[in-house]
Formats: C-alpha cells, structure tokens, sequence
C-alpha cells in the first residue's frame, strides 16, 4: 500500500506530529509519499527516513498553479490512497481530481476544524467534502459538526483522535534553559500550567480570574503561562493590574513541554473552543490532572471527576474552585492522573491513531 500525504508546511515548521505518524505506516509496512504545497527544509529532513517520495511545489500564495502539479504527481506515484490534511490541501486535491475523481484514488480529507466560517472557507470545504471518498474529523464532537454542515455526505464522516508523542521536542534556546533553570530553583507550593498560545481564544483571562480570587486564600499558588502569542504585552498588563506579578510566570514558547509538566501540579486548558486538546492529551500521558472548559474536543476527551474535572467556559470562579478540590482531594488528582494516562496509553498515543486510519486505508482499497 502506498499514501500520498498532502500538506501546508511552512519555512520554519518541523514535522514532529508526521514522524509518528510516517514511523507506524513504516512499520506496517506502507509506502509514503509526500506533498508540501509550500516547502520547508526543516520538515523535509525531518521526514526524509520515512519516505520513498517527496515533492515541495513552494506554492506559498498561489496554490492554483500548482493543481496541474498535483495532477501529474498524482498519476506519477500512482498511490494507494491520497491523503490530504486540513481544507486548503484536501480542496486543492479536489481541483486536481475534478472533473473526473474516479480516475484517481480515494481522497480522504483530513478536516481538523469545527464550525467553517466565512464564504471562501465554507467553498473550500463543500467541494473537499464533495471529492473526499472519507472525511476523518480529530474528535466525535467534531464529526458531528461536519456532520450537520453536510447532512447528505454524513456517512463518511468518521473521527480519529491525533496520537500525541511524549518524545521531547527540539534542542531549547539558552532563554528555554535560563527559564527552566528558575523554575526548578524556585519552586512554589502548587502550581497550576497553562500551556498554550497567548491569544483570546485559549481563555488566558479566565485563568487570571482564578488566580487572583486563589491568591486572596492560598498564597503558595504560582500560576505558569507557557507560550507565547500576540497577547502576551496585554495579559502582562492585566497581571500588573491585577496585583499578581509574583503568582504568574510567562515563560515565553518551550520546546521541552514534558519538563515543564514536571514542574506542575495540574494543568488548566480554559479555552473558549478546541477541536483538538493536544496539551491536554500531553498532560493525560505525563500523569498530570487536567481541568478544562466543556467545549469542542475536550468534552469528547475528559469525563468528569474520572479523567479530568470540567467547568463552563469562560467562568473564572469556576476554575478557581475546581483548583481548590485538587488542591485538598490528592487523592482525587492522583485518581484522575491514573484514569487519564490508562486512556492515553489505550487510545490517543500515535500508534493507536495509525492503527485506526489505517483500518480506514484497508476498508478504501479493499484490503479490509
């Protein structure tokens, strides 16, 4: 069997997320090609060892040009099965296949997104669903939403939670290692991870609401902000404002996350939406409790009280107070620490997701 993987990676972007997935195909035996609709060198070399073919058409804003590429990769490798990740490649395999789609193998678009907003978008995705021979959503909650936008193609629509590695990421830079190097030295008696892009959406805001009404009570609390975002000058302020420069820490982007959690009492995910958890699956193998917004993909991966505990998005004294039970129930946290990391290990490692598309990849050509 042979897969052509259709891709948007750019300059600087690395394929972590792929060499998992290219090393499980690999061992069973399955050929890869891939095709980046831009090019990074950084993710060809990444990647290089686990294929037999790959094509970066460095289209980077002008992807029309590159469906007659498309096309000629597509009778040239003569794959198995295409498989395009996201919208924009899985609607430019589309262009390619049209007008005639059976000539050419079964597409399987890759849709990670929940609702599709915007006309454009919502072009793109109607004919990606329209070609697709089987649309693969990253958690039920997001399937049911691809579901309703295309209630007559609802029979392909099927989901597959992204396996997360635990592997360490890239080698850290010496403002990485300098923060790291703080935080172990200075260690707080509870501390609460929050590891996401500083933007609006990931519910940095809520967070500092339940830091401040948990430092009224608890003055050993340290909340940890990883990662970096167009935010971060505002949420600085807010935190100056706030009073709470000593309770929170930016630590700027981490390449070594699994250190970080090391260093952490529970995680908070407040999002506002998630189609796809990865931190909180990252926490679930590092035996690390997770409390989280009932929204998107988290509902789908965490059952209260059993693998994580869930609180409204948006509602900061909720999470404060969800805080506050793990902080006096160590029992309970290690309970869900326990629960969270059998799930991880049964369902969400990148071998349990290759095994489910690949049962998806047999069922298409026939060898199921």
């Amino acid at each position: 069997m042979k897969i052509l993987f259709v891709v948007e990676q750019y300059v600087d972007e690395g394929g972590r997320y792929y060499r998992e997935f290219f090393r499980h195909l690999r061992g069973r035996g399955v050929s890869v090609v891939v095709v980046n609709l831009c090019e990074s060198e950084a993710f060809r070399n990444d990647l290089q060892e686990f294929l037999v073919g790959y094509h970066g058409l460095g289209l980077t804003g002008s992807y029309y040009r590159g469906v007659p590429s498309l096309r000629r990769i597509f009778r040239l490798e003569e794959p198995s099965v295409i498989q395009a990740i996201e919208t924009i490649p899985t609607f430019y395999c589309a262009l390619a296949m049209l007008p005639f789609p059976r000539l050419f193998p079964p597409l399987v678009y890759g849709r990670r997104h929940g609702p599709t907003l915007g006309w454009v978008q919502k072009v793109m995705d109607q004919i990606a669903f329209a070609v697709s021979s089987k649309v693969i959503a990253v958690s039920d909650s997001m399937a049911e939403v691809a579901k309703a936008e295309h209630p007559s193609g609802k029979e392909k629509v099927t989901s597959i939670f992204s396996g997360v590695s635990l592997e360490a990421g890239g080698a850290p830079s010496e403002e990485e290692e300098n923060a790291l190097a703080t935080l172990r030295e200075d260690r707080a008696d509870y501390t609460v991870l929050l590891l996401a892009r500083l933007r609006e959406i990931k519910g940095h805001r809520v967070a500092l609401q339940a830091a401040e009404r948990l430092s009224k009570a608890h003055d050993g609390v340290r909340f940890l902000f990883v990662g970096d975002g167009p935010d971060r000058e505002a949420l600085e302020r807010e935190v100056a404002d706030r009073g709470l420069t000593d309770k929170v820490v930016f630590t700027g982007h981490v390449e070594r996350v699994g250190e970080v959690m090391d260093l952490a009492d529970v995680m908070i995910v407040p999002s506002f939406a998630d189609a796809f958890p990865k931190t909180a699956v990252e926490a679930f193998g590092a035996r690390l409790p997770v409390i989280a917004s009932s929204v998107g993909g988290l509902n789908d991966l965490i059952t209260d009280r059993e693998t994580g505990l869930l609180v409204p998005p948006g509602d900061g004294e909720a999470l404060a107070k969800a805080i506050e039970t793990l902080m006096s129930d160590r029992k309970l946290a290690e309970s869900i620490a326990r629960s969270a990391r059998r799930v991880y290990e049964e369902t969400l490692t990148p071998e349990a997701m290759v095994s489910a598309y690949y049962r998806v990849y047999q069922d298409l050509v026939g060898e199921g």
